[in-house]
């Protein structure tokens, strides 16, 4: 996990001296998002809402607080930390799709599928936590839900959905 920061000018904020390594998983098999992100989550809501102090100028001290504004995944990450099925899985998409004979799913054309937004995501959320059943694609609360809104907040992957053209 790797945080920027954003008020920095563009070169600057990109340098290795100005990125923020705060979480890092090395294991056989994914990792349980919540055991990942909690810890993080609870800093940055932490440095949100009470803040730090700085010293300026040698005089004033100035009250700094910092906001999570959004989040970056590639599509396997985007499904693990949003606590929903996989872009290739039964409402990966918000329609559950047609699996053909040789198990890939498509989702058809001329179908009218329904937009996601925050608000319907933390409902199915929830309701998927109390039957420990996925709905329409959400298989519980996310990490995130408190800090961003999971739609406007988590851009879409640009590598696989433009440069591969999935």
């Amino acid at each position: 996990i790797l945080l920027m920061i954003l008020n920095l000018p563009p070169l600057l904020r990109q340098k290795a001296e100005n990125i923020i390594l705060c979480g890092l998983w090395y294991g056989p098999k994914k990792p349980d998002a919540s055991l990942l992100l909690d810890p993080v989550m609870k800093v940055l809501n932490n440095l949100y809402e009470k803040g730090f102090e700085i010293k300026r100028a040698q005089v004033q001290t100035q009250l700094c607080q910092i906001k999570l504004v959004s989040a970056v995944f590639d599509l396997i990450a985007r499904a693990l930390v949003l606590n929903m099925k996989q872009f290739n899985g039964e409402y990966g998409c918000t329609h559950p799709g047609k699996r053909l004979g040789n198990g890939t799913r498509v989702y058809l054309p001329g179908v009218d599928y329904t937009v996601r937004t925050h608000i319907n995501i933390l409902h199915d959320a929830k309701l998927a936590e109390s039957s420990q059943l996925p709905v329409n694609g959400v298989k519980g609360v996310s990490p995130l839900s408190s800090l961003l809104n999971l739609v406007n907040d988590i851009p879409l992957d640009y590598m696989h959905c433009v440069l591969e053209g999935v």
